[in-house]
């Protein structure tokens, strides 16, 4: 995870892994996808930087390089397609994407409904 340590923007949020295969996109609440929505098409104002030419345009649009999800009450699944094959994601270990749009290429699913925690880093 080396976009961790250059990551532009984070963001932390909350969903319940179903029993079924879902987009993990899908499973965000709908504050946390107008956020989320809001930092890849909108933009935010960010900290003046000493460099007079990159503060013309205070605005940065980010995009999703890299992330995790926890799960600390189980075990879970995590596939590229709805109905293809899956990954065992372990309990309590940090399950990596890094991958562009990561919440928009997986579906994940578990045995019984649970919370998890995502990370998510942006460019």
């Amino acid at each position: 995870m080396y976009e961790k340590t250059i990551a532009g923007e984070d963001r932390i949020y909350e969903i319940t892994i179903p029993e079924t295969p879902t987009l993990i996109y899908d499973l965000l609440s709908e504050g946390d996808k107008a956020d989320y929505d809001n930092l890849i098409n909108v933009g935010i104002e960010v900290q003046p930087l000493v460099n007079p030419s990159y503060n013309a345009d205070k605005k940065r649009y980010r995009t999703p390089v890299d992330g995790y999800i926890v799960n600390v009450n189980s075990n879970f699944h995590v596939a590229t397609s709805q109905s293809g094959a899956s990954d065992l994601a372990l309990k309590d270990l940090q399950y990596t994407f890094p991958v562009y749009f990561w919440l928009n290429k997986h579906w994940v699913y578990s045995d019984t409904a649970n919370a998890a925690i995502i990370r998510i880093f942006f460019s």
